[in-house]
């Protein structure tokens, strides 16, 4: 990690023994009331903080979603945890607006490349013995946020969509900013045909392996959908 850069592992257990919630930039977001989350400890995924602005964190590691922070409330820079290999920075470097805002997000360390499930139990094991690590995902950083919400100390993590999957109608929220960002950048959209290929089947399989390593030592990873209350994850082998 560059010396400038604000470091993810300063935020270990900030809300130890807290329920937080990973916010999905699915359809299924759209179902939830203004200000539901507003008393909530919560974390979004990808563009979904354009719908949930006043979530306690952004997470993503697209540069694309960068100027749309800064679009939204530059202020907002300083709640960002952003996963990026330290190289992929480079291509940014010389942006003026990157220049004038690389200090502000927060810098968490995720290599390149899939990840097998026991890479995510080496995570887990690390996040409990309360070391530093290289943070896994598979195919979605919705993986790195119940990661992220494990580290801020969570007992329950509670997971809003992030299936990876579309109807046939649309393939994400509707709320706030959101359709706007998808409107003007089409091609972050895959097609329903696509989504029977990878990464679609390892992003829900990452987080059952999830919910299923972390459930070993105590912390629950279960869905949510308004109107129906929590539902468990099942666990695949």
């Amino acid at each position: 990690m560059e010396q400038w850069m604000k470091d993810f592992e300063d935020l270990r257990d900030r809300y130890a023994g807290k329920e937080i919630w990973v916010l999905g930039a699915g359809p299924s977001l759209d179902d939830f009331p203004d200000g539901f989350f507003d008393d909530k400890i919560s974390i979004t995924v990808n563009g979904s903080f354009l719908g949930i602005p006043n979530a306690t964190y952004f997470h993503f590691y697209h540069g694309v979603f960068i100027p749309w922070v800064i679009k939204l409330n530059p202020d907002f820079l300083g709640k960002c945890i952003i996963a990026w290999p330290i190289g992929e920075i480079e291509e940014f470097k010389n942006e003026e607006w990157w220049q004038k805002i690389k200090n502000e997000p927060i810098y968490m360390d995720r290599p390149p490349g899939p990840s097998t499930k026991d890479d995510f139990k080496r995570v887990v094991s690390s996040i409990i013995k309360k070391e530093r690590c290289e943070y896994r995902m598979n195919g979605t950083v919705a993986h790195l946020a119940i990661e992220i919400a494990a580290v801020l100390g969570a007992k329950k993590i509670t997971v809003i969509d992030c299936k990876g999957v579309a109807s046939k109608y649309k393939g994400h929220a509707q709320r706030g900013r959101m359709s706007e960002f998808y409107k003007e950048i089409p091609g972050y959209i895959y097609s329903l045909k696509e989504q029977t290929f990878d990464p679609y089947y390892i992003i829900p399989l990452g987080i059952s392996w999830l919910a299923g390593i972390f459930g070993k030592y105590g912390i629950e990873v279960r869905r949510f959908y308004y109107g129906k209350g929590y539902e468990e994850i099942e666990v695949i082998k």
